[in-house]
């Protein structure tokens, strides 16, 4: 079974590295949608309806809300038995999704929100601060606030007329 890996990019969209693979395929073998994105990565071999409605589920919700035992609920499954369909499905543990899906969110509110980077810290369910600034180093190669730095000097220079063309 392939590992996922969240890779790390330079400030950019995050993307599974690896995905499982197609559930007719030689175990051990990785898969050939290495590097898409994980919806792209789940779509290509028709995931569990189950998968699908827990991943709507994390999307859709208020992520410091966001539970496996509510999830495994909403799909009449265990909780261990919705861990290991999740795992098989996605190539990541429910609990690295729902940290992948705050870290897109809070990245999405860096860009659109005048909220101090804390604040969004807060409003997608983190308590420790050390750990978002750590996972948000690592996933986007930043800080959420050199981030959000960069980004505005870009808008800058693009609203100025000086982007490359």
């Amino acid at each position: 079974m392939a590992r996922s890996i969240v890779e790390r990019l330079p400030l950019g969209e995050p993307h599974v590295r690896s995905c499982t693979a197609s559930p007719d395929s030689e175990p051990g073998v990785q898969s050939a949608n290495a590097g898409l994105t994980l919806n792209q990565c789940c779509n290509d071999y028709n995931p569990d309806p189950r998968i699908l409605r827990v991943l709507h589920y994390i999307d859709n919700s208020r992520l410091c809300l966001v539970s496996i035992e509510h999830a495994a609920r909403l799909v009449n499954l265990s909780v261990s038995g919705l861990r290991h369909l999740f795992k098989r499905s996605t190539a990541m543990s429910f609990h690295q999704y729902v940290r992948f899906s705050r870290l897109q969110r809070a990245r999405k509110l860096l860009l659109e929100s005048p909220l101090q980077v804390k604040q969004i810290a807060a409003s997608i369910g983190v308590t420790e601060m050390s750990h978002f600034i750590r996972d948000y180093r690592f996933v986007y190669g930043g800080t959420p606030t050199e981030y959000r730095r960069q980004h505005a000097i870009a808008d800058a220079i693009t609203r100025a007329g000086f982007a490359e063309e």
